[in-house]
């Protein structure tokens, strides 16, 4: 078994989550992916192959993006601004983007904050 050692944890979490950005062209696009895991200082997503090289191809550097992700047990939905820090494939279809959380909005953060201290136990 593998031990956390990171601060904040990084907690497991399979949840829903939309990402939306501005193209090269200032249009706006929005994609959907899953949660693997996430912690008060940021998110790992995993997206397909589609998503990740439309997000890559932002021409701010590093992307950024607004999240909205639905947590579980209806503890609410996190809205936050983030920042690529890692993207890894893992398949030809299949990508992680990590992403640093650079703003929240409306409350998000005592939202996450409250759940990720209510699983903790």
């Amino acid at each position: 078994m593998v031990t956390e050692r990171r601060l904040p944890f990084r907690y497991q979490l399979d949840a829903p989550c939309e990402f939306s950005w501005e193209t090269l062209a200032a249009t706006p696009v929005s994609r959907t992916a899953r949660t693997v895991n996430i912690s008060l200082n940021g998110v790992l997503l995993s997206c397909d192959h589609e998503s990740a090289e439309l997000f890559m191809q932002q021409q701010a550097y590093p992307p950024e993006a607004c999240i909205s992700v639905e947590l579980p047990e209806r503890a609410g939905t996190v809205v936050a601004q983030a920042r690529q820090v890692v993207h890894r494939r893992l398949s030809q279809n299949i990508f992680y983007l990590g992403l640093e959380f650079t703003g929240f909005e409306d409350g998000s953060k005592k939202v996450l904050s409250d759940y990720l201290m209510r699983i903790h136990g």
